[in-house]
């Protein structure tokens, strides 16, 4: 590698982890020639394909008129949702539902299988694992297609003659071709609502793939902060026929009923004193490391001692492969701490693919970080925070006067303790964060979200 590769690379590096998003663009247009070359031929690529689809989207609302047999009515518009992760849907199900709900809009839900890794974690080989998302949403009710797969072929999405199309993730490489943003958006305008809620300065660069949003027109940013950084970003690298909404939230939707009712579900009978613990997946400190060796043994002995306490824990779905990969633990190891979940009645690992179950039913939240921290302040329950807040950025540290922030074992089993006898000294303050993250409003923001779209397809002459 040549000293300037590598000079290069350090200070590549240096503005990925210490700029903004909108920061690091600007200096990457200003310091990389073939960066800016790039992004001039993808805009001319997008630009090209939007006004394709402009053109067949405004044949089919004005064909109508002049009488053309077997073209739907000029004021339907479809939608069409794909889903690969089932932890993932949340995103995106209150706006399902909403469309749904909406006369003159048709609805489709894909569910694509997911993309396996190789022992590197790479995944630019075309191989498919099974379509968990299709069980998954067929449970829930919803009337879904099988997207297929590479042996029996994929679902042709352009036949459903969509006019907005979600995509799950922004993340092409874990899509088919024909699935990816770049191929819908010549026929259909790409929509976009962040996976996870956005804390630290670095997370947008990964919830807003710079290549994937090439070629989305509809964006849905989850707060001020990152609907400014998008203008700022489209902006930069002058991009057009684009849309960003800062409409709120969607996920906090499925937890309207709940917070309702929270405080008669958790005084019931029933209901048995609840801890979740949510440890992060990863030993890498550039990635904000996990806290599981720090206190699963403590918590083993813990919640045996204390039996009459139910103990969830919900790990990131990839943190005992990424364990054992990286060396941290051995296959045995990992079978020997699932072991006490096996075994002990009060003790629950919980893999199912809606994780809402498991914070509604929380009575004490222990979390490392994740992009569901504003989720679990939303629950106004305690939240133990065992993570870091040094990347925080300004409405996360904001936010952050809510949680119990602990640096040891024997704060843990002194706040922990406290709190399920009901020692919350915290509680006010939290309150008023939740309060704050959703406000009491009569529309959802699935709603709202639909609304818009309805609003631009109006636009369309």
């Amino acid at each position: 590698m040549s000293i300037m590769k590598k000079i290069v690379d350090k200070l590549y590096k240096s503005l990925y982890d210490k700029m903004n998003y909108d920061t690091f663009v600007k200096a990457k247009m200003m310091l990389l020639p073939g960066f800016r070359r790039v992004v001039t031929q993808d805009e001319a690529i997008y630009q090209n394909n939007f006004d394709q689809a402009n053109e067949m989207f405004s044949f089919r609302k004005n064909s109508v008129s002049k009488g053309i047999d077997g073209v739907r009515h000029f004021d339907e518009i479809t939608m069409v949702f794909l889903c690969q992760f089932p932890g993932v849907w949340n995103g995106m199900e209150s706006v399902y539902q909403a469309a749904k709900e909406t006369e003159g809009i048709r609805v489709y839900c894909l569910a694509l299988p997911e993309k396996l890794m190789d022992d590197n974690y790479d995944v630019s080989w075309e191989k498919y694992g099974e379509n968990e998302a299709l069980p998954f949403l067929e449970k829930k009710g919803i009337d879904v297609i099988d997207a297929g797969n590479p042996d029996k072929g994929w679902f042709d999405l352009a036949s459903l003659k969509p006019n907005y199309v979600f995509l799950p993730r922004p993340y092409n490489i874990h899509l088919p071709e024909n699935y990816r943003s770049y191929t819908i958006s010549a026929y259909s305008r790409v929509c976009y609502i962040p996976y996870g809620y956005d804390s630290t300065i670095g997370d947008s660069k990964l919830s807003y793939e710079f290549e994937f949003m090439k070629h989305v027109y509809a964006a849905f940013a989850e707060n001020d902060y990152y609907a400014k950084q998008l203008h700022h970003i489209y902006k930069s690298v002058h991009w057009k026929n684009k849309k960003i909404y800062n409409l709120g939230y969607p996920r906090f939707d499925l937890y309207r009923d709940y917070l309702e009712k929270k405080e008669q579900i958790h005084s019931a009978p029933d209901h048995k004193k609840t801890v979740l613990w949510l440890p992060r997946w990863t030993t890498d400190d550039q990635f904000e490391a996990t806290t599981f060796f720090d206190y699963k043994d403590f918590f083993v002995k813990y919640f045996t001692k204390n039996s009459d306490v139910q103990f969830i824990c919900r790990p990131h779905p990839l943190m005992f492969r990424n364990f054992v990969s990286s060396g941290d633990m051995t296959e045995e190891e990992v079978a020997e701490f699932k072991k006490h979940f096996e075994t002990k009645n009060n003790f629950i690992l919980d893999s199912d693919g809606d994780y809402t179950k498991s914070l509604e039913a929380a009575d004490v939240i222990i979390s490392d970080y994740t992009s569901l921290i504003i989720e679990e302040l939303l629950m106004d329950v305690p939240v133990i925070y065992t993570g870091s807040t040094k990347h925080f950025g300004k409405k996360a540290k904001a936010n952050a006067v809510g949680l119990y922030q602990l640096d040891s074992r024997k704060d843990m089993n002194k706040v922990l303790t406290g709190l399920l006898k009901g020692v919350d000294p915290m509680k006010a303050i939290r309150h008023e964060v939740a309060k704050s993250i959703y406000p009491d409003e009569p529309m959802t923001v699935g709603q709202k979200m639909v609304e818009a779209l309805m609003e631009d397809y109006k636009e369309i002459k």
